[in-house]
């Protein structure tokens, strides 16, 4: 059975209020709109903290890649969805590989001191 470390569980929960935030920072117009802009930078500020807390465990470079990497998909679905944004052939492509490259850098990851 997989059990997750800590540091897997503060990089999970850290993409995911990344996800929530980034629609809601594009919702506020800049800060033209304070009821998205203001739960957008907490969500920002509280996913910023899970990431730190994940390098205790995880080291920097494959917690910054694979944050961004599987935050870039959780935006370009978002995207699809809540902004009609369209997906290209390349882009779905360029997707996948961007998806391998995130299980792959979680697959070698060896524990960080």
């Amino acid at each position: 059975m997989f059990m997750m470390s800590e540091g897997w569980k503060f990089l999970t929960f850290g993409i995911i209020l990344a996800g929530i935030s980034m629609p809601l920072a594009k919702a506020a117009h800049g800060f033209d709109k304070l009821h998205f802009a203001i739960p957008a930078t907490l969500l920002a500020w509280a996913a910023n903290m899970c990431w730190i807390m994940s390098m205790k465990q995880i080291p920097l470079s494959t917690a910054y890649l694979v944050w961004l990497g599987f935050d870039a998909l959780i935006m370009i679905f978002v995207s699809v969805v809540m902004f009609n944004e369209t997906i290209t052939l390349q882009k779905s492509l360029f997707m996948l590989l961007i998806f391998i490259g995130c299980i792959g850098l979680t697959l070698g990851d060896s524990p960080h001191e």
